[in-house]
């Protein structure tokens, strides 16, 4: 132990030298506790809840090299793992493996596993998820039957439930391909419980020639006034990056499309005789005899049925307007007479001229005939040409209208002008648009939660929520990230980078303002490290580093704080929570153990101030345990969370939006948890981390509608298209409703039945009951 003793003695001196350096003021000179370090090898070392530790070396006595599993102090040794076996990792929030799945412990007991277990977990997902798509998600997924042997565990699982990464083939044409099997993303938990992740977009508003359009889903193609099917959106270069107990985040690359092929201009290549044929015929009135209507359709579906037609015939006899209004003008313009209307008659004339010459004619006629002062009979004449010339031309542009929009025909094209209300053209280095115009993609961080939404696309079930937060600031302005990996910790993302022996930290805040949801990036700060592992992520996504004989801890912001005074030497780290870890060095042979249960050491400024407080104003204020205010941010204090605003002030009595969620504080500041809330004769309904939810939600077997705004909808409501009775109670109605003396009648599903017969009662187009 020769070696160990001078390197104390060096320690000390140096560290005596650099105190007489510092004054006892400062931040950090009140921010640490000192922990003792005792004699011992490690070689590996992994921390866990409770003062529970898996240990791979020397140190239960001089002589015992072993691997033990350390309880509160007590040391029991593992004898079915050698010592020196690799630890490779935890999985299922407490199993660590050793050597690639020969061997697993249980933290929690130290029980000792040589079964593959996170084999046999893995497998046990592909398993649950086949029975839950397996001819339930048929008509989302061609190989729906298929088990999948490739799952792919996800990042961020360290200390929580293993979730999992495949895909499935599209039995459709969908996300932004060309043909059918290409490959959706599905995240799954080991229950089979998964979501298709690649289906739902939550909203993207784009503003297109003057028009906003909501982007939900990447299946559906979206309309922009005429034009039908003109938008669409894809998921491309999907990359986990982390995940917490609710959500799942994601760097992505979304597309906006704009389907300009069949626009008015002559490029409608898709464009069918039978398309025109088809929409012309649907057009109301079309059968009327001896309407100009009849005539327009009847001269389309000749022209479509000669030998040799073409679109382009087709399109030409469908376009009315340039037909018709050349020949009403020539009947009326500039005629004072019946007699003048009759001699510009068309001697021969058929089809669609002659339906026009006898509908002017016959209404100048019939109001002629119909005057009984014979001054007046000309003039009267002439304002039911008119008339009819009107309504002539009127019914020719909804056929020719009818003609254009046949699948989706715009009359011009669609350009893109701006994403979730920020101009693309006024930042082009965030939204990149095609040379053609025809597309605009934009990198975005995803929050996708793993909760499943209450309705499926084609049997597969899909993301409740999803929001997707452009990798630029407020102002949408481009920000940079740094290129290394991410943690997730209290709804905020730590991005960090390590290079060599220095480690790079940066926090991404996940907000929104007016409908542009951003990432607000901090000041990137770095910290060197001992070598480049020493570093850990803990239980709550925390980024810890260790360097120079001090444990930093990422403050989540945009600084390093130091929580411990260790050993100089010490150059690896374990850490489960700020009071359980582990430091060592194993070739100085010196440690520490941190457990949460023994005074290791003793604070460097015993005057700290730490826990709840009031300002000069009467505020209510906290402090860490390093004397740090906490602003920004939750506060757990027994057992209750307390929200504190970017000046550090207790917030109460009000909603707040830190992280995206909405969240209530009672009156003493707490957050309100699960269940129901009334706020101001409004009800609310949070979940069990206190959000506040927005949508159907089932309540204890009963379905409620929660707005927007998150307050309980009551009355009716039509949702997608489709009509729903909440009861004063905000229960959704089934069955038979008297409403105003009028009775409807709402299925199984709530919605309410029209245009049909029930229990023998016709039920009209708008759902009453036709007495």
């Amino acid at each position: 132990m020769i070696k160990r003793a001078n390197k104390i003695t060096s320690l000390l001196l140096v560290a005596a030298a650099v105190t007489s350096l510092v004054p006892a003021t400062g931040v950090n000179a009140a921010s640490y506790k000192r922990i003792e370090s005792k004699d011992g090898t490690i070689y590996s070392a992994q921390a866990y809840k409770d003062g529970k530790f898996i240990i791979d070396g020397n140190v239960k006595d001089e002589d015992t090299e072993a691997v033990y599993f350390l309880n509160n102090g007590k040391y029991s040794e593992l004898k079915d793992i050698d010592t020196g076996s690799e630890f490779t990792g935890i999985f299922a929030e407490k199993n660590l493996q050793f050597d690639d799945d020969d061997y697993s412990v249980d933290l929690s007991t130290g029980k000792v596993y040589d079964d593959g277990l996170r084999d046999e977990n893995k497998d046990d997902a592909a398993t649950s998820l086949r029975k839950k798509i397996k001819n339930k998600a048929d008509d989302r997924y061609s190989d729906h039957d298929t088990l999948k042997n490739n799952l792919e565990e996800l990042k961020g699982s360290k200390y929580g439930e293993t979730w999992y990464k495949t895909t499935y083939k599209a039995d459709y044409i969908t996300n932004g391909a060309t043909d059918k099997d290409s490959e959706l993303t599905v995240y799954t938990d080991v229950k089979g419980n998964y979501i298709d992740a690649d289906y739902n977009l939550g909203k993207v508003r784009v503003r297109a020639d003057g028009k906003s359009v909501n982007i939900e889903n990447t299946d559906d193609k979206y309309n922009v006034g005429d034009n039908k099917k003109a938008l669409s959106a894809k998921v491309s270069d999907a990359d986990v990056i982390a995940q917490d107990s609710n959500n799942i985040y994601r760097t992505a690359t979304i597309t906006i499309n704009v389907d300009n092929s069949l626009v008015t201009d002559g490029t409608a290549a898709n464009l069918t005789i039978n398309d025109i044929k088809e929409a012309v015929n649907a057009v109301e009135g079309v059968n009327v005899e001896g309407s100009v209507k009849k005539a327009i359709k009847d001269q389309v579906d000749n022209e479509a049925s000669l030998e040799g037609a073409t679109v382009e015939t087709v399109k030409t006899t469908a376009a009315a307007v340039t037909v018709v209004t050349p020949e009403a003008n020539k009947l009326t313009d500039g005629k004072t007479t019946l007699q003048e209307i009759k001699d510009a008659l068309t001697a021969g004339a058929t089809g669609i001229v002659k339906a026009v010459q006898d509908a002017i004619v016959n209404a100048a006629q019939n109001a002629y005939d119909a005057e009984t002062d014979v001054a007046q009979k000309d003039a009267k004449a002439i304002a039911a040409a008119n008339a009819a010339k009107a309504q002539i031309i009127a019914d020719a542009t909804e056929i020719q209208n009818a003609a254009n929009n046949a699948k989706g025909i715009g009359t011009s094209k669609v350009t893109l002008e701006e994403i979730n209300g920020v101009k693309i053209d006024e930042h082009s280095d965030v939204f990149k648009k095609s040379a053609d115009g025809s597309s605009v993609s934009f990198e975005v961080i995803q929050k996708i939660s793993k909760a499943q939404a209450s309705k499926d696309i084609d049997g597969a079930k899909y993301a409740k929520t999803v929001n997707n937060y452009v990798i630029s600031d407020k102002d949408a302005d481009r920000e940079e990230l740094l290129g290394g990996e991410f943690t997730a910790v209290n709804g905020k993302l730590i991005e960090y980078k390590v290079d060599g022996e220095n480690i790079n930290a940066q926090t991404i805040s996940l907000k929104s303002r007016s409908g542009h949801y951003y990432t607000d990036i901090s000041k990137d700060s770095d910290q060197d490290l001992e070598n480049e592992t020493s570093f850990d992520i803990d239980v709550d996504g925390n980024l810890w580093a260790l360097n120079g004989g001090f444990v930093y801890k990422w403050d989540n912001d945009e600084d390093w704080d130091k929580v411990y005074k260790v050993d100089g030497s010490m150059e690896k780290i374990s850490v489960y929570d700020k009071d359980n870890m582990v430091v060592w060095n194993e070739d100085d042979e010196v440690y520490s153990v941190i457990d949460g249960k023994s005074d290791s050491g003793s604070e460097t400024d015993p005057d700290i101030k730490t826990g709840w407080d009031q300002d000069v104003n009467g505020n209510w204020i906290f402090f860490d345990t390093a004397g740090n205010q906490i602003k920004n941010n939750w506060v757990n204090s027994n057992g209750k969370y307390y929200y504190m605003d970017y000046n550090g002030i207790m917030q109460s009595n009000k909603w707040v939006c830190p992280y995206g969620n909405w969240y209530y504080l009672n009156a003493d500041g707490s957050m309100a948890h699960s269940g129901w809330l009334n706020d101001r004769g409004n009800w609310y309904y949070l979940n069990g981390n206190g959000n506040m939810l927005t949508g159907w939600q089932y309540v204890n077997g009963t379905w409620y509608f929660m707005q927007e705004s998150g307050a309980m909808k009551t009355g009716w409501l039509n949702d997608r298209g489709n009509w729903y009775y909440l009861n004063s109670n905000g229960s959704m109605k089934t069955g038979w409703l008297n409403d105003n003396g009028a009775w409807y009648y709402l299925e199984g599903s709530g919605r309410m039945l029209s245009n049909t017969t029930v229990d023998g009662y016709r039920l009209g187009a708008n759902g009453a009951w036709i007495r």
